[in-house]
């Protein structure tokens, strides 16, 4: 894939992310986070499995056990915490919040793998915060920050330390398909036995949020985090988290054709702003990953660029 088509393919799993915003609201009205995250996760792993059972057929690298379960801790946290955010918080202040992951993931590549971010990677990033941030209507009051403020932080740290550790899995192990299904095999069961404890809804509550939960699970969950673990392999980090954050685009988008809300003009200018700033980030220089060796291991710490397009 080239970094083209990586970018192409993150900015279909923004869609897919955006256009599950109003499913992720809806579905609250009828059970509660946990069992809404731990459902979703379990209908994703049943759609993808077969791509795991297919990377299964080669015995996995020594050490991919513990980089999948330190993943999907990560990913868990984040997408909980995420889905707790939005019932603790207003809209405005959630949309600028969790995306706040588009500056963390350069700051924890730095830290965790002495990655140094590109001077065009980080000004594409604070052009897309900055959009983000006109878009949720040009507001954000630190002073009045509530809990589900604070929770948003950190999911959004959350989902950057899992977007870095996602990069150098898939560098060293492949396999894309099978740390997925892994992720949402665990997040779905220990989300699911979560809630059995607190007691699940009536069976007509379920029913009710069938539609919203097929949704995200197909769409939202399977389908997005499936493009970005792909495209994942063939940008960085950084990258991925500046394209990502498009996602708000595609959110507005959707907030406007079917809950009738309207953009303001500064609206408008932040989102070209994050138009600009994914278009950065799409042809800056360092935003190829170096791939894995050929055979498979990390042997030596031998890497090869992959080429860009």
């Amino acid at each position: 894939m080239t970094r083209l088509g990586a970018s192409a393919t993150l900015l279909l799993a923004a869609l897919l992310w955006g256009s599950g915003n109003v499913a992720n609201k809806t579905v609250l009205d009828h059970v509660d986070p946990l069992l809404a995250v731990g459902l979703r996760s379990c209908i994703a792993f049943a759609l993808l499995l077969p791509l795991a059972l297919r990377d299964l057929r080669h015995p996995v690298p020594a050490g991919w056990g513990y980089s999948a379960l330190g993943l999907s801790a990560c990913f868990s946290c984040a997408v909980v915490l995420q889905q707790y955010a939005f019932a603790g918080t207003s809209v405005t202040n959630a949309g600028f919040l969790i995306n706040t992951c588009s500056i963390m993931t350069p700051v924890f590549a730095w830290v965790l793998l002495g990655e140094r971010a590109h001077r065009g990677l980080v000004f594409a990033a604070l052009i897309t915060l900055t959009g983000i941030f006109l878009m949720t209507g040009g507001y954000l009051s630190f002073v009045s920050m509530r809990g589900g403020d604070v929770v948003c932080l950190v999911s959004a740290a959350f989902y950057a330390l899992w977007m870095v550790l996602l990069g150098r899995h898939l560098c060293r192990f492949d396999r894309p398909g099978l740390i997925c299904v892994t992720q949402f095999g665990i997040s779905g069961l220990g989300f699911v036995l979560l809630a059995l404890l607190r007691g699940l809804p009536a069976g007509t509550q379920i029913t009710a949020a069938l539609p919203d939960l097929l949704f995200l699970g197909i769409f939202a969950t399977g389908g997005a985090f499936l493009l970005q673990a792909r495209a994942q392999q063939h940008v960085s980090a950084s990258c991925a988290a500046v394209i990502a954050s498009a996602e708000s685009l595609f959110g507005a988008a959707g907030a406007y054709l079917l809950l009738g809300e309207r953009i303001t003009d500064t609206g408008l200018i932040g989102a070209a702003l994050i138009l600009c700033g994914v278009v950065l980030a799409a042809i800056c220089p360092a935003a190829i990953v170096q791939a894995r060796p050929p055979d498979g291991g990390d042997k030596g710490g031998t890497r090869h660029k992959v080429p860009a397009a």
